[in-house]
């Protein structure tokens, strides 16, 4: 019975000691994984590619009117009239009176040095231009003096200059026709005489 004892003992004995020897072994690969799942690994980066350089902006403009078929308007036509060269040229327009004095012609008018607003014109005076003057090219002025009642009609026109007598009767002709502002005395319209010239002309 000892000897199975003995024996059993041994027996135990070898078994624990096989048992214990691998215990190494397996702490060393234990503590082998615990080192690689404590460092940690490497982050993978993907390769990036370089920026590409910005690009400019064009602005986007109209094609010329010409590239799609339109055509530029025409410039537009100038609407201003222009004399024609040599058109005749007739005005009319108050003198001073000449020194000394002519004739009176008709009496019982007011001495012109009295009076404080002279005749003038109402409206513009429409002369014809004498067409035997206008084919020969001839100017004139004629000065007229003349006699305006308190209505403001021509009652007299003697002429004061010479000249050629169409120039004269178409003047003379306008004039006792034209409608005139009386001249006036601290207000009061009075019967007065005036100078008048006509002027034919020719652009």
């Amino acid at each position: 019975m000892g000897v199975a004892f003995g024996c059993s003992l041994l027996l135990h004995v070898l078994a624990l000691a096989l048992i214990q020897v691998p215990a190494p072994a397996y702490r060393s690969a234990a503590n082998a994984l615990s080192v690689l799942l404590a460092v940690p690994a490497a982050p993978i980066v993907a390769p990036q590619r370089p920026p590409s350089p910005p690009q400019e902006k064009k602005a986007k403009t109209a094609p010329p009117r010409s590239a799609i078929g339109v055509a530029a308007p025409p410039p537009a036509a100038d609407s201003t009239e222009r004399p024609r060269s040599g058109a005749p040229l007739v005005a009319a327009f108050a003198v001073s009176p000449p020194r000394p004095l002519p004739r009176a012609g008709a009496a019982g008018s007011a001495d012109p040095r009295r009076l404080t607003r002279l005749p003038r014109l109402a409206r513009p005076l429409g002369v014809e231009y004498p067409q035997r003057a206008l084919a020969a090219r001839e100017r004139a002025t004629v000065v007229f003096q003349l006699l305006i009642d308190e209505t403001g009609r021509v009652v007299e026109a003697l002429p004061l200059t010479d000249a050629a007598p169409d120039f004269i009767d178409a003047a003379a002709a306008a004039l006792r026709g034209a409608r005139f502002a009386p001249g006036e005395i601290g207000g009061a319209p009075v019967r007065a005489r005036a100078y008048f010239a006509v002027s034919f002309d020719l652009e």
